[in-house]
């Protein structure tokens, strides 16, 4: 203990001694060892053995009270941590809240396939009446009718390639209160809703819902997508094999190389993705000489060969990523871009005692963290 000053008794008798501990527990009666100015550890002459006769713990009392709330409900988490900051600097600062605890469990699972081409083309629409949805679902997709009454939404834009799905079970859930929450949350697959009305506003769900859907988002093995041309080829017969060596160097592959009818011209078919069709058409002139002509159309997309989150992936500055470090390069340098750092931690999105019960649990979670 660090003795910080000391107030003597009204008869000077003694001295009550105020300071820290800095270490252990000290209790009435506890024997200690009190250290004069000129205590030296090889001259322990102005020393004393004393016994703690109290304790006293010093304790206020609030006396300024301030509510205070974010001006946008989004910064709801920059408040908090600044007043975490407060309670690191000034302890006597207390912060109390009315809310107790909002629970968002979602769940990140690829759709049937076709099923977002679907959406995109228009070919079911959320607006529909509940029954065509429900035809439309158990039918083509074979859906059961209670995932088909949980449709929340498609997103974004009401008709972006994915489904908001509620798959809460009215026995677990009440499910008046899930709605009332429905236009704050992103994506929910199972809720524990609080029965105060104030953990329904916007301000407490908007930044939980979008923690819990990155963090889901993070740990499903995400992938990047990119997209990828068509690309149609017209040709002499002599130059198809430099036309296949210069889709092989840009990732490209063919599809199919038919002759044109009546004529000494091949048709070559292949597909390139986007971002290695930079320079194709020079590159194609070039090798065959001006003889090549070629046109390009979006065709789909397709996922980018590799993990963007292996963090095992060197990157060397000036030389080209192998094909199966492909998506960590896109990933880090798209962050880069835009200021951001290298790798994407999860761990801003879990409070600590999530984060060691998910390394508990999954192995490789616990790599990652």
């Amino acid at each position: 203990m660090h003795v910080a000053k000391l107030f003597p008794k009204a008869d000077c008798s003694r001295f009550d001694a105020f300071g820290r501990i800095v270490s252990g527990t000290l209790r009435p009666g506890d024997k200690v060892r009190v250290l004069g100015e000129s205590y030296t550890p090889e001259d322990e002459e102005d020393s004393a053995i004393a016994t703690v006769s109290a304790v006293y713990v010093y304790q206020t009392i609030s006396v300024v009270k301030i509510a205070t709330e974010p001006l946008h409900p989004s910064e709801l988490p920059k408040m908090v941590d600044g007043l975490r900051k407060i309670n690191k600097s000034y302890p006597l600062a207390v912060t109390k809240t009315p809310n107790k605890r909002n629970k968002l469990t979602v769940v990140a699972e690829p759709l049937e396939k076709g099923l977002a081409e679907d959406i995109e083309t228009g070919a079911v629409r959320i607006d529909w009446p509940r029954k065509k949805l429900q035809d439309f679902f158990t039918t083509k997709y074979e859906w059961d009718l209670l995932a088909v009454r949980g449709l929340w939404a498609f997103g974004p834009d009401r008709q972006g390639p994915n489904v908001l799905l509620d798959d809460t079970l009215a026995g677990e859930t009440d499910k008046q209160l899930l709605a009332s929450i429905r236009d704050s949350v992103v994506q929910v697959l199972d809720a524990s809703i609080a029965a105060e009305p104030i953990f329904r506003g916007g301000g407490q769900l908007i930044p939980t819902a979008r923690r819990v859907c990155y963090s889901a988002f993070l740990m499903a093995t995400p992938r990047l997508m990119e997209p990828v041309y068509f690309v149609e080829i017209e040709t002499p017969a002599d130059c198809i094999a430099a036309i296949y060596n210069v889709l092989a160097r840009r990732r490209g592959h063919v599809t199919a190389d038919v002759p044109k009818p009546g004529t000494p011209i091949f048709i070559v078919k292949a597909f390139i993705p986007v971002v290695e069709s930079f320079g194709f058409e020079t590159d194609l002139r070039y090798t065959t000489q001006g003889q090549a002509f070629c046109m390009s159309v979006f065709d789909h997309w397709q996922i980018v060969p590799g993990d963007p989150l292996d963090k095992s992936v060197v990157l060397r500055p000036l030389e080209p990523a192998p094909v199966g470090a492909l998506a960590r390069e896109f990933m880090v340098k798209t962050r880069r871009r835009k200021g951001m750092s290298d790798d994407v931690s999860i761990n801003r999105f879990f409070d600590d005692p999530m984060l060691l019960m998910l390394a508990k649990q999954d192995a490789e979670l616990g790599a990652i963290l």
